[in-house]
């Protein structure tokens, strides 16, 4: 499978229909089991991204069906943190959008490759992404795209991870844009720690324009 070489990495695939993500996407959660690095030659790299980079960050989504979006984040902060936006998906382009506006492009979508049954009866989703930002010979950041597959977790798993990352969905949450000039979609929740800590800074795949 080929990068298409453009800034948005848009390969030539018929969309996921809507009906695929509201059946087995929506209201699922679904954890990151892969992420390749597309390379310079276009091709995606062989060796799983969170092995090349040390205490690189991913996450975890759960799509809740009223539309918000839960975030468990792993690897590279002390404690367990997810955070609480929004999402849905646009049939047309293929894009599940994640987080607010107020963000880039870049920072929000994910394209939806493949949605796929393996052998095991387990249903995973390929999808094409941003995965941080990278110094040119120039100086200049530029973005640098993946792909990420996801498998999707089990109701016991979701309900396990909800549990280890202590979950609650009473817990009230603003996308805060006004009051943070790097447009941070906010707040992280952490088991131990209520307060609110900001993603920015971290390994590249946490990165927002």
């Amino acid at each position: 499978m080929r990068y298409s070489g453009t800034d948005s990495p848009i390969l030539s695939l018929k969309p996921v229909s809507a009906a695929d993500i509201e059946n087995k996407v929506k209201g699922y959660g679904w954890k990151v089991i892969g992420m390749y690095k597309v390379q310079e030659n276009g091709r995606l790299s062989q060796t799983d991204y969170r092995k090349t980079v040390d205490n690189c960050g991913y996450v975890d989504y759960w799509f809740e069906s009223d539309g918000h979006l839960i975030g468990f984040h792993h690897g590279d902060t002390d404690g367990k943190f997810y955070n609480k936006t929004e999402w849905f998906y646009d049939a047309v382009s293929g894009f599940i959008m994640r987080g607010s506006a107020s963000q880039s492009m870049q920072s929000r979508y994910m394209q939806v490759l493949l949605l796929t049954k393996t052998e095991s009866n387990y249903l995973q989703m390929h999808t094409m992404q941003k995965l941080g930002d990278a110094t040119d010979e120039n100086g200049n950041l530029k973005p640098f795209y993946g792909m990420v597959i996801y498998q999707r977790m089990t109701d016991n798993e979701l309900e396990a991870t909800k549990k280890a990352y202590g979950y609650d969905a009473n817990v009230n949450y603003t996308i805060d844009s006004e009051h943070n000039n790097n447009n941070t979609v906010s707040p992280l929740y952490n088991k131990n720690n209520s307060n609110e800590k900001d993603i920015n800074g971290h390994c590249g795949y946490f990165s927002h324009d």
